[in-house]
Formats: structure tokens, C-alpha cells, sequence
């Protein structure tokens, strides 16, 4: 009995020594990890409003799929736009999205992130090209929904992945919707 005692007490040290290090090292790294993503967020804004200042980003609750936005500005601190963050549902599950609007949210600029689409496919949607057919939508013009709701040549484009293509575009419509709707202000 006594031996079983002393290899559990070993087992259970090893286990200890090995949570301890794993703590360690999450310690070690989280701020670096929490630094670059930071960075990441920054370039795609960039990306997507060049030029601009951007305030910081404030969270949103009760509004899905809408996660929070950031104002936008050129010169002196006049939000003139909002970049923002909203999360649509794709083929194999979410898709983070930064939606670029105007103040009557008409759509500037999009940009899919983090996503688990098949590449070739619900991928193609990270393209820069992709996002261009819906532009100038979201304020008088509406976002098209439906491949239906495109040009033939777009439509085409999008043909196969129209689940992914409707999960971009309701997203994006939502995004536009909350900044009409005075979201930001």
C-alpha cells in the first residue's frame, strides 16, 4: 500500500511540475500574443480606411451579429466612418468580417477574417476582388443577398459557395444597418 502512496505522489508531482511550466509559459506569452493581435486588428483598419485615424474600439451587446466598431477619421477628430466588427455564418461555421461604412452606411471597403471555409471555395471569399460587389451598397443602393441579387458576371462568380456568399452579405447588410441606425453616435 505504501509503495502505491509513493508512485502516486511522484505521478502527482510530475503533474504539478508540468502545470506549473504550462502556467509559466502562458504568463510569458500572453502579453506578446495579446500585442500582435492588436497589431493585426490595426493593419487590416488601415487596409481597409487608409489614411484614417481610428478611435478605440467599443464593444456592442444586443445587436447580432454586430461585435463593436471603431470610428474613423481623416485630420482633425471628426468620425466621418466606422469600421465595423460583425460575425456571419458561413459553410463550416463563423466568419469574422470588418465592414468599412460611411456615416449613412454606405459600404467602403469589407474584409473577411478568421474563417474555416473550404480553400478554393468559401476561401476565395478572403480575396480582395470579392468583397467589390458590395460596394456602394448598405445606404440608397441595398446589399445584395442572393447571387440572384448580382450582376451576371458576379453572380457566376459566387455560384458553388452561395451559402458562404450569405453569410458575407447579411453581415455586411447588418453592419450597414446599425450605423443607419445611428450606431456609433
Amino acid at each position: 500500500m505504501n509503495h502505491y502512496a509513493v508512485q502516486g505522489g511522484k505521478i502527482a508531482g510530475v503533474c504539478l511540475a508540468g502545470f506549473l511550466l504550462v502556467v509559466l509559459a502562458h504568463l510569458l506569452t500572453a502579453s506578446a500574443i495579446e500585442r500582435r493581435g492588436e497589431r493585426e486588428i490595426y493593419e487590416h483598419l488601415g487596409a481597409l480606411a487608409p489614411g484614417r485615424a481610428f478611435g478605440l474600439y467599443t464593444p456592442v451587446s444586443g445587436n447580432e451579429p454586430v461585435l463593436g466598431f471603431y470610428p474613423a477619421w481623416y485630420g482633425p477628430e471628426k468620425t466621418e466612418s466606422y469600421i465595423v466588427a460583425v460575425q456571419g455564418t458561413g459553410y463550416r461555421g463563423p466568419l469574422s468580417l470588418l465592414v468599412h461604412c460611411a456615416a449613412d452606411g454606405e459600404i467602403l471597403a469589407a474584409r473577411l477574417l478568421d474563417n474555416q471555409e473550404i480553400p478554393g471555395m468559401g476561401k476565395t471569399a478572403e480575396n480582395h476582388d470579392y468583397m467589390n460587389k458590395f460596394l456602394g451598397t448598405g445606404a440608397a443602393k441595398p446589399v445584395p443577398l442572393e447571387p440572384r441579387d448580382l450582376p451576371p458576371q458576379d453572380a457566376e462568380a459566387v455560384c458553388g459557395v452561395s451559402i458562404t456568399f450569405g453569410g458575407i452579405a447579411r453581415a455586411i447588410e447588418k453592419a450597414a444597418a446599425f450605423i443607419k441606425a445611428g450606431g456609433g453616435r
